[in-house]
């Protein structure tokens, strides 16, 4: 048994880190100001888009991408289960409608089939969410969106730096929404932001970021908006965070090596698909097991902290869900799928050890 508990997820921001934040706040810049635009343009740079929003949260994000695409009560959107229940909350905050979109049974990406049959119901909005970096022919879904009209919401919480086709993930719908929590590939410990290469959108966004109005000193109130703004301490931390990105998604690749060379040949437990060559970056490593409650227990009896994947939507029974009866393999996944401890800062001797624990279990 091991007496020091293995954290599922490991992240160290450093001394720079913290000296940053000492900095801002000797400035005096603890709410939003230039740290904050600096942070921004350099996400733009960094993506290629022209636009970005920080705000408090990634589900804060999704709240304003869902506010500034007119969403209201009894509007329909369109959301990909399997994914963590902040886009499904944005949308019943709203008192909108939700149809769900199930995913793929052998791997927890967009069903294609059962998204064409949402996408002829014609929702206002899609929220198509790319769970640990993985996507699914996005840009035909994108264009059948576009040619009926919907919305395109990206969800790209678990996305950032992850790529399709050369392109990264939460640029392709007409917002991208991101999530900067501790457990992300580039993170200030909470905060989010959204991206969109249209000026109109940015200005809602902008506006709806400050209860409607851009200008403290002289408001105006023409619009419903809410104090969702992102501050510069946390600004500090996430420029910190974005010079040593290419270190941190490096040592992402190099933690999934090491687990694929000790576990590649377990015949129960099945490594998810995350292609490097293809560009895509996701932050944990995820496994397919029957077993997964019972792993995640043995692992527990020596210290070791580990995840199963998140419940179905469906099962919030409070949520105003149009199609609960049409999903069914993201239910498979709760039930199958297993996160081990992750984190740039899991060292190799850890791995070592968890390995060891299931290889021998």
């Amino acid at each position: 048994m091991k007496s020091e508990l293995i954290p599922w997820w490991q992240i160290n921001f450093g001394i720079k880190a913290t000296a940053s934040v000492a900095r801002e706040v000797s400035k005096g810049h603890v709410s939003m100001g230039e740290t904050t635009k600096k942070f921004e343009d350099t996400v733009c740079n960094f993506l290629g888009v022209k636009y970005c929003v920080a705000t408090s949260s990634g589900t804060t994000a999704l709240q304003m991408a869902l506010l500034a695409s007119n969403v209201g009560y009894n509007d329909v959107v369109a959301i990909q289960d399997r994914s963590w229940i902040a886009a499904a909350h944005a949308t019943h905050l709203l008192g909108a409608k939700i149809q769900l979109i199930d995913v793929e049974r052998d791997l927890p990406v967009l069903n294609i089939e059962h998204a064409g049959v949402i996408i002829n119901r014609r929702p206002k909005v899609m929220i198509l969410i790319h769970m640990n970096g993985r996507s699914n022919q996005l840009k035909s879904i994108v264009n059948k969106c576009r040619e009926k009209g919907i919305i395109v919401i990206e969800d790209a919480a678990q996305a950032f730096g992850s790529k399709f086709e050369d392109k990264f993930l939460g640029t392709f719908g007409e917002i991208g929404c991101f999530s900067l929590s501790v457990t992300k590939t580039l993170s200030s410990g909470q905060g989010g932001f959204c991206v969109t290469n249209s000026r109109g959108l940015y200005q809602r966004l902008v506006s709806l970021r400050l209860h409607g109005t851009v200008d403290l000193l002289s408001p105006k109130w023409q619009e419903f908006g809410m104090n969702f703004r992102y501050f510069d301490i946390q600004a500090a931390i996430a420029l910190n965070q974005f010079g040593k990105l290419k270190t941190t998604i490096d040592r992402q690749y190099s933690v999934r090596k090491k687990y694929e060379e000790k576990l590649g040949g377990l015949s129960d437990l099945r490594i998810l698909t995350l292609d490097k060559n293809k560009g895509e970056v996701g932050p944990y490593f995820d496994m397919y097991t029957k077993r997964a409650s019972t792993v995640i227990t043995k692992l527990k009896q020596y210290g070791i902290q580990s995840r199963q994947f998140y419940p179905s939507i469906a099962t919030a029974k409070y949520l105003k869900v149009l199609n609960r009866n049409e999903i069914k393999n993201a239910h498979f996944w709760h039930k199958c799928g297993l996160i081990l401890p992750s984190g740039p800062s899991l060292t190799d001797s850890q791995i070592e050890y968890i390995s060891n624990v299931l290889l021998n279990s």
